[in-house]
């Protein structure tokens, strides 16, 4: 009886042992195989943010170089002697720098029609010049010029509602009473504001005229051709142009 217990026991034991021996890891080659998935992708990202951070440094350098081709340019261009463009004769004699208007051709009726000229006097002044056909000699362009008291006393103005007013007002510009004689010559002073002013009168068709209302105008001064290079005439003479 106790031999037959005891082969039981071994039986049991060899056959507890052949089990043990049986038995394998879990899918080891799989592991094996995800983690050189995964060192391969990090790989990929490191070689991927260093072409990055290369191309970074590239565009860094491109844009100090052409900081610097900038400011070569810049140095160039100031380094240049002042001039250019078309300047403008009043008999022969330099008047200013042509700027816009002038001549322009209507397609719709075939034909060349003549706007006033912005020209720029020598100090820096802007004027328009009336390009009036019938008349050999060109002219400063005339516009009312209003007046805060009775009889074209008190402050003087030039409408701002009109198409030669406010937006030339910065640079400052000239102007000729309108139909009125003798001509004079006012200019708007440079950085002047446009305000609503109680008028009184203002020169126009050859008179001093009675008027009674509020208006949007720019302050004006009688010409000083000092401080805005033009004579204190209306009449250009004969403009011609020169390239410089």
């Amino acid at each position: 009886m106790k031999k037959l217990i005891m082969g039981i026991i071994c039986l049991l034991v060899a056959s507890t042992a052949g089990t043990a021996l049986a038995v394998k890891p879990d899918n080891p080659g799989g592991k094996v195989d995800l983690e050189a998935a995964l060192q391969a992708e990090t790989d990929a990202r490191i070689a991927a943010d260093t072409d990055l951070q290369n191309q970074i440094d590239e565009n860094r350098l491109d844009i100090v170089d052409n900081a610097a081709q900038i400011q070569a340019n810049t140095d160039a261009i100031n380094a240049l002697p002042l001039g250019g463009g078309v300047t403008v004769l009043s008999n022969g004699n330099p008047l200013g720098a042509y700027l816009s208007g002038g001549p322009w051709y209507d397609e719709v009726n075939d034909r060349i029609r003549y706007a006033a000229m912005l020209l720029l006097s020598e100090t820096n002044f802007m004027f328009f010049v009336d390009m009036d056909t019938t008349a050999v000699e060109k002219k400063i362009l005339q516009l009312p010029i209003w007046f805060s008291g009775p009889s074209c006393t008190g402050e003087s103005f030039v409408a701002a509602d009109g198409s030669y007013g406010p937006q030339y007002s910065n640079q400052g510009i000239l102007y000729a009473t309108y139909d009125y004689s003798p001509i004079e010559i006012y200019y708007v002073p440079r950085g002047s504001t446009v305000s609503d002013v109680d008028l009184r009168s203002f020169l126009g068709s050859d008179n001093c005229n009675s008027y009674s209302g509020t208006r949007t105008v720019l302050p004006v001064l009688p010409n000083n051709p000092e401080v805005t290079g033009i004579p204190s005439s209306r009449n250009l003479g004969i403009i011609t142009f020169e390239w410089q």
